[in-house]
């Protein structure tokens, strides 16, 4: 059975706080597909009973019970079948980001490395030009694209 990260926080919600919920596409499929909850006009009520059903259903799935239960690492996240490595884990460097100082001299035009730090103490560094790049991959292979590095020695 797949499921998705909405769905998986939803299920971990009604296991640790048994209360009524707002209509949702979530709660509608659990409570039809798995009797949890009961609609009452536009909410779902939840009881003790609905949260074990919820629970078991986690267990089953070898989900974690709470969110900050899952948060391992990514390769961790290898058995949670039919969901993202990125759902329910810590990213890789929590609240810092990687950082590259590049020379610009046109004789020297290279990065050597990288270096990690918070983004509040990268947002300090006094520099020309900063570049952001999503995928870390691309980061540390920033110099093989040559419009990138055009642009950084014009810059």
């Amino acid at each position: 059975m797949s499921i998705s990260a909405i769905q998986l926080k939803f299920l971990q919600s009604v296991v640790t706080d048994v209360r009524a919920r707002a209509q949702s596409a979530a709660a509608a499929y659990y409570c039809e597909e798995f009797g949890i909850g009961v609609k009452i006009r536009r909410s779902y009520e939840y009881t003790a009973a609905d949260a074990e059903r919820a629970k078991n259903l986690l267990l089953s799935l070898k989900l974690p019970l709470t969110a900050n239960e899952g948060n391992g690492d990514r390769a961790d996240a290898i058995d949670r079948p039919g969901m993202s490595e990125k759902s329910g884990t810590r990213s890789p460097h929590e609240d810092s980001v990687a950082f590259k100082v590049v020379d610009k001299r046109p004789s020297t035009m290279s990065s050597i490395g990288y270096q990690v730090a918070t983004a509040v103490e990268v947002s300090g560094i006094e520099c020309d030009i900063t570049l952001v790049v999503e995928n870390f991959e691309t980061f540390r292979q920033i110099e093989w694209y040559k419009w990138v590095m055009d642009l950084l020695s014009t810059g």
